[in-house]
């Protein structure tokens, strides 16, 4: 509940109270989700089922390997352009490391993509950070990368994470 604005904080409880009272039941990706469900909602911890994010590890076999730029270090970043997250922490770190070499891929599209496009004008890293937009071959560019960034202020269990472990890329992400 970190993103929701204090009128949200308020409705959402009662809400998800009202949902307990008609459904069978939540499911959610984490442990962390379950106690959020629960400290915040009063849902009653039995009504609540984790079923944690995975992948099919096999689709990440026999792909073609792609050659990159040998003197870039390229980071990725993968996911919805919405505030949470977390591209505009992301943008403003990169705009502090003027002198390093290095390119930062946005992967994704949403409805902050303009915003973080002035962003990064504004801060004259056009050549460092690149914006891809939404793609279906997220497996061949995560062979290009050195390592998968992930700056959001809320997340559960994210798909990119472990589509980027599943190519044994270091991942960077927030707290």
């Amino acid at each position: 509940h970190a993103g929701l604005n204090s009128a949200q904080r308020i409705i959402y409880p009662y809400f998800y109270k009202f949902m307990a009272t008609i459904n069978d039941g939540f499911i959610v990706v984490s442990e962390y989700s379950k106690q959020d469900l629960i400290n915040v909602a009063g849902v009653n911890d039995s009504k609540i089922q984790v079923i944690h994010n995975g992948i099919d590890l096999r689709s990440f076999t026999n792909i073609a390997h792609v050659l990159k730029q040998a003197n870039k270090y390229i980071f990725a970043c993968v996911g919805h352009l919405t505030i949470e997250k977390g591209h505009v922490y992301l943008i403003n770190a990169i705009a502090s490391l003027k002198d390093h070499e290095f390119e930062c891929w946005i992967i994704g599209d949403g409805g902050l993509r303009g915003v973080l496009e002035q962003q990064v004008i504004d801060n004259s890293d056009e050549k460092k950070i690149i914006f891809l937009g939404h793609r279906h071959d997220i497996n061949v560019l995560l062979q290009q990368v050195d390592s998968v960034i992930l700056p959001s202020i809320n997340e559960n269990l994210p798909i990119s994470i472990l589509e980027a472990l599943a190519f044994k890329k270091p991942v960077i992400a927030s707290d």
